[in-house]
């Protein structure tokens, strides 16, 4: 099926790497995306989906672009209903017959509205009118049925005799969303708390990122203090239990959290409790993130 694809095949990591190039790539042809070997999501740009059902009726490329634009219809995850020009269903791809559990011939040349619960039904009835005056596509954010509580993104657009209504679920990225805001919440806490500090390290265990009051503590800018290895933060003493930490942690994923002297201007040295967990990246690298606090001030294990 890969092989009669318009367009080219990606993998994922390559796609997120070289995204721009491949975003210009979908305004001329499909980019399609492997998930696990099997094409799992496809970019088009809407001109070019536009165009491939656009052929002059008749004509002999007609039946070349129908065929396109159905090959890519069957593959994508996005939802696809096309309607005539009352809001009556002409086609709906794959995706969207298998999340309404309907079969193609149940829902052809009904009302969309009638295959919506009555809220989404509503929705989008009232968007295709908007659509219909004044030519201008609209997009939204819906649960999109009552039995399952799914969010999507949805955008109606014109389309050649009728209206094009694509679904894309969202739940994940709102869910991404609510995880960043409560991480940004606790950074900017744990930053508000006296002589607290924080930071990242990556794999080989030296630091990627620094807070200012880690920079205050050390006394020397952030930038001088990335690129550092963790354990060269500390004095001789603490040094060798900190590195070995530091490998448990990174090798097993232990946490830990123990006593330290922190190096500062001219050698002089900080009392300070460091504690420090697994952190794993988008790409699957693992790093860690850190606490560090004066000693005497509450355990920033428990933060």
């Amino acid at each position: 099926m890969q092989g009669n694809l318009p367009g080219q095949v990606v993998s994922a990591t390559s796609f997120v790497r070289n995204f721009a190039s491949y975003a210009r790539s979908a305004l001329g042809s499909p980019v399609h995306i492997l998930n696990h070997g099997q094409v799992g999501l496809s970019l088009i740009a809407t001109d070019l989906f536009l165009r491939y059902s656009a052929a002059r009726p008749g004509s002999d490329d007609e039946g070349r672009m129908a065929a396109k634009l159905d090959i890519v219809l069957d593959v994508v995850p996005t939802l696809v209903v096309i309607t005539d020009d009352r809001g009556d269903i002409v086609r709906v791809n794959p995706a969207a017959r298998r999340y309404l559990q309907l079969s193609a011939e149940a829902v052809q040349g009904i009302a969309l509205s009638e295959i919506l619960s009555d809220q989404s039904g509503h929705l989008v009835t009232r968007a295709l009118e908007r659509v219909r005056d004044t030519g201008m596509a609209e997009v939204f954010e819906i649960d999109l049925t009552e039995q399952r509580v799914n969010t999507f993104r949805v955008t109606v657009t014109r389309f050649p005799g009728g209206f094009a209504v694509l679904a894309d679920e969202i739940a994940h990225r709102l869910a991404v969303r609510e995880l960043e805001a409560r991480a940004m919440a606790y950074e900017t806490l744990i930053d508000g708390l006296p002589d607290m500090a924080r930071g990242t390290i990556n794999i080989r265990g030296m630091v990627t990122a620094a807070s200012p009051a880690l920079a205050a503590l050390v006394q020397a800018d952030e930038s001088r203090i990335v690129g550092l290895r963790f354990a060269a933060l500390f004095d001789a003493a603490s040094r060798s239990d900190i590195t070995d930490a530091v490998e448990t942690l990174l090798t097993g994923g232990r946490p830990f959290a123990m006593s330290a002297d922190l190096l500062g201007r001219g050698a002089r040295t900080t009392p300070v409790c460091v504690s420090a967990a697994p952190l794993v990246t988008h790409d699957k690298g693992s790093g860690a993130i850190f606490l560090l606090g004066k000693a005497g001030d509450p355990d920033p294990a428990m933060f």
